[in-house]
């Protein structure tokens, strides 16, 4: 007896490969359309809600073209192969819905969502979709038609109407253009000391302006450091600070006081994820280019069209970023746009080249290497574990990127030349962050606050406006930006942003007091070989100290400002407690938190009847560890303590051996604090009681630091008494019975139980 579905079947006319393409195309515009509307209904805040409809109903429907294309390869369809294939386009289309609309549902509890809802579509409604399919393809490739049309109408309207709403800006302002070039560290140019000649031009542009030594940006990944440079606040104030994370249109950035002030204002970017109108970044920009300026960068803000470039990359058939906008395109769309209107602009170009991938075009993508497929590796070097010529490889390819950026800057300002523009146009040259190369044990970026994640490069340019050939070596802030192009510019505006603008440090006579800069990193789990995916960081950088909370290594401190690595971690040292301190307070005076605050020095007393007259360290016992001597006036022998080599000592009973290395303890006190192998040196104020450290590298002084006590330090000596390698203290009073062992890093054992020591943490 035959059943509703096999008259169903029969029921369908003969099929042809025009019913393929038909259901094919039908279903993407759907596909589209939906996309476009949930999307709309997540962001509707967004400006881009328009351009993401025109890319959803312009793409959407090729894609799903193409899978009906790859389907007829198989042969002449049937009845049979075309309800197969109606699920299969019909549950990738319901798949794409329910992973937009609920982006944090696991994909397979999706998949069963979707399933059963797609084999009824395919079993029953087959035939409807049959006959509706030219139809509806008409109707909706129609409304597709109108989108493609009307969006950039009415974004040409939008821009026209802004530009006549400008007030006038005032007689002779000048030009500013803000130049970030993503993903570069300071230590990889030429200008500032790098061996390969990377950066030539803009160590030329450098000599005749200004050059910062230690420009800090305010994060080590893109979005947060953007939205610091743009509105003057850091991460901690504007929150833009996770993946899902973007720029609140309540705050006011420097492109809306420099529209205030009667400029054009425009932003171009290549990193268009990132810094671009979906994230926040539109407001304060009458024109903002990003993704949708591109056809293939379009493509990939679609759900699909997404799936496939990530498919192209696993395949390794494609590791570029799809569509990605070399700094040649950048710096034509802007050019064009600078030509457009006579008025004064204030434009923000965001280059990508030195973004992995590093792939630079030829002859820059092989100037360091003869790797015949240099620098495709190096996209996904940060997720596992490189050798040494996977890590030289990425390095070579990204030298080559900073070469070709700088060749496309020396055109850019060629170019500005030639239009009488560079007369009257303050150039800044900076980045939104560095990137690492297994300094640390790991690749990439967005991951840790170590310095060659944040220095930055920061080159203030404008013949008659800033001295030539200055350099400032005060570490400052990126979140000084639009303070410092408002003052450059001599806008005046109602809109306020911290300061002090940075002109200050370049002027003579003048000295101002600018804030230690704060670098901050939000938990991102990206990856476990990351810091920052055990918890967040935060950074505060002096002329003298870089100091490290948070994340995976808790407390770090290193010296500043020098392009070594970051290794001598100074944290668990004696001498670093009251720097600790101090940084960690500068970072609740700005506003932050310090997730991983110091802990106070693991201080032992050990007791005596009377005042030390003097103090030995030396090897009482022969066992190898350091033992102390503690000398009153009534007892000349003396009181000996015995080092367990742990931190620990306990008062010596029986015979005692030979004497071995003899450190009597003074006003003054050798040893190795760090741990560098060099002799570093302590210095005692009773009077102040204080005693100072002096770092030495080479015989001289790297480095300094004060520690306070509550005790006059009379005697005083270095010595490593918990084997650590680096040195410990020994603190006698005149003033106070016993003596105090002040120990670098944690204890090696639990306490001892002898009512002779006691901690106090």
């Amino acid at each position: 007896m035959p059943t509703d579905l096999d008259s169903q079947r029969h029921s369908i006319p003969s099929i042809s490969r025009r019913d393929i393409l038909q259901l094919s195309l039908l279903w993407g515009f759907l596909a589209g359309f939906v996309e476009a509307a949930i999307y709309y209904r997540r962001a509707a805040w967004s400006p881009i809600a328009p351009d993401m409809l025109r890319a959803a109903v312009t793409y959407e429907p090729l894609l799903f073209l193409a899978v009906g294309v790859i389907a007829l390869a198989a042969g002449q369809p049937d009845r049979r192969s075309l309800m197969r294939f109606h699920f299969v386009i019909c549950a990738g289309a319901l798949f794409a819905w329910v992973r937009l609309a609920f982006p944090s549902q696991s994909p397979l509890v999706a998949v069963f969502e979707i399933l059963p809802f797609a084999a009824l579509i395919a079993i029953f409604l087959t035939r409807q979709f049959a006959r509706w399919s030219k139809a509806g393809i008409g109707l909706l490739g129609f409304l597709a038609l109108i989108s493609m049309i009307a969006v950039p109408i009415k974004h040409e309207r939008h821009e026209a109407h802004e530009l006549a709403r400008l007030p006038s800006a005032r007689p002779g302002a000048p030009n500013v253009l803000l130049i970030v070039v993503d993903t570069l560290r300071a230590d990889h140019m030429s200008t500032y000391g790098y061996a390969r000649q990377t950066s030539p031009f803009m160590a030329r542009l450098a000599s005749g302006g200004v050059l910062f030594q230690n420009a800090m940006a305010a994060s080590s990944w893109t979005l947060p450091s953007h939205a610091t440079m743009l509105t003057g606040l850091y991460p901690h104030q504007h929150h833009a600070t996770t993946d899902a994370s973007y720029v609140p249109y309540s705050l006011p950035t420097v492109g809306d006081a420099f529209e205030e002030a009667g400029y054009r204002t425009a932003a171009f970017s290549a990193n268009t994820p990132l810094f671009g109108r979906r994230v926040g970044f539109g407001r304060g920009f009458i024109h903002f280019e990003d993704d949708f300026q591109c056809g293939a960068s379009s493509l990939g803000r679609t759900y699909w069209g997404d799936n496939v470039r990530r498919l192209l990359y696993r395949l390794g058939i494609d590791r570029d970023v799809l569509g990605r906008r070399r700094a040649v395109d950048i710096n034509q769309h802007a050019l064009r746009w600078m030509d457009s209107d006579p008025r004064p602009f204030f434009v923000v170009l965001n280059y990508f080249d030195t973004h992995d991938p590093y792939l630079p075009p030829e002859p820059f993508r092989h100037l360091y290497t003869k790797v015949k497929n240099a620098g495709w590796y190096s996209s996904r070097s940060w997720v596992k574990a490189i050798s040494p010529q996977e890590q030289q490889e990425a390095i070579d390819t990204y030298d080559g990127a900073i070469n070709y950026v700088d060749d496309e800057l020396s055109k850019l300002i060629a170019a500005l030349k030639q239009r009488g523009l560079d007369r009257n146009t303050v150039v800044v040259i900076t980045s939104d962050h560095g990137e690492s190369f297994n300094e640390h044990g790991f690749m990439d970026h967005g991951n840790a606050l170590y310095r060659e994640l944040i220095r930055v490069p920061l080159i203030v340019w404008a013949p008659g406006r800033v001295p030539a050939g200055r350099q400032v070596n005060t570490p400052v802030s990126l979140a000084e930006m639009p303070a410092t192009l408002l003052d450059l510019a001599g806008a005046r505006t109602n809109i306020q942003f911290p300061g002090p603008a940075l002109a200050a440090l370049w002027s003579r006579g003048r000295n101002p007091s600018v804030a230690p800069p704060i670098s901050e990193l939000a938990q991102l789990k990206w990856n476990a070989r990351f810091p920052n995916y055990y918890g967040p960081m935060e950074s505060v950088t002096t002329a003298e100290w870089h100091y490290i909370s948070g994340g995976e290594y808790g407390t770090q401190l290193f010296r500043c400002c020098e392009n070594d690595v970051e290794q001598l971690d100074l944290a668990p040292t004696v001498a670093a407690s009251g720097i600790l301190q101090r940084m960690s307070q500068e970072l609740v005076a700005q506003g932050a938190f310090d997730p991983f605050p110091p802990r106070p020095l693991y201080q032992y007393h050990y007791a005596s009847a009377q005042m030390p007259e003097s103090v030995i360290v030396a090897d009482f016992n022969d066992d190898g560890n350091p033992d102390i001597s503690i000398r009153v006036q009534d007892n000349p022998a003396g009181t000996v303590l015995l080092g367990d080599g742990a931190g620990h000592f306990s008062p010596a009973s029986g015979k005692l051996g030979e004497v071995r290395t003899l450190v009597r303890a003074g006003l003054e006190a050798r040893g190795d604090l760090d741990g560098d192998g060099s002799a570093d040196s302590a210095t005692a104020d009773p009077a102040a009681r204080t005693v100072r450290f002096d770092f030495r590298r080479n015989g001289r002084v790297v480095a300094t630091s004060t520690l306070h006590l509550d005790w006059s330090p009379d005697l005083i000596a270095l010595a490593d008494v918990n084997r650590n390698g680096k040195a410990d203290l020994i603190v006698a009073s005149r003033s106070s019975p016993g003596i105090r062992v002040l120990l670098s890093g944690d204890p090696a054992v639990s306490l001892p139980s002898s009512e002779a020591a006691r901690a106090a943490r």
